[in-house]
């Protein structure tokens, strides 16, 4: 494809320069994008560490449990794209779901959860907003 300016004074034809679109990374990025910098500033935790290979220490732990379950209950992953969103297998985001919907009885960590689940879901969407 070929984006071609308008023609200039006198004979010379313009020089072709290439269209290319702005670059859209994928959905499934987008939404990881979107709940790491999400979690990673309400649990007040360096974004790599929710995907690093190792548990952390129990705030890095929880925090990446919360991105799990958001991306399988707020952005409606099934357990198996959620773990392969963030390296992990379907049972463990099992058990990190269970582990959240324990949580949620306390009435602050709800009111959080229910932000997140709002916001994430919105963030996703907004293509190159967060790049």
């Amino acid at each position: 494809m070929c984006f071609m300016p308008p023609l200039v004074s006198g004979n010379a034809l313009p020089a072709c320069e290439p269209f290319l679109p702005p670059v859209e990374p994928s959905r499934n990025a987008q939404m990881r994008l979107a709940i790491e910098l999400a979690v990673s500033r309400v649990f007040g935790v360096e974004t790599q560490k929710i995907v690093h290979a190792n548990r952390g220490v129990a705030r890095v732990a929880l925090a990446r449990q919360v991105a799990m379950y958001l991306a399988h209950v707020g952005c409606g992953l099934s357990l198996t794209a959620a773990g392969q969103l963030f390296g992990r297998d379907r049972t463990t985001v099992a058990h990190a779901c269970l582990i959240v919907e324990d949580r949620r009885d306390d009435p602050v960590f709800d009111r959080i959860l229910e932000l997140l689940e709002w916001a994430v879901p919105v963030m996703a969407l907004r293509p190159r907003a967060y790049v």
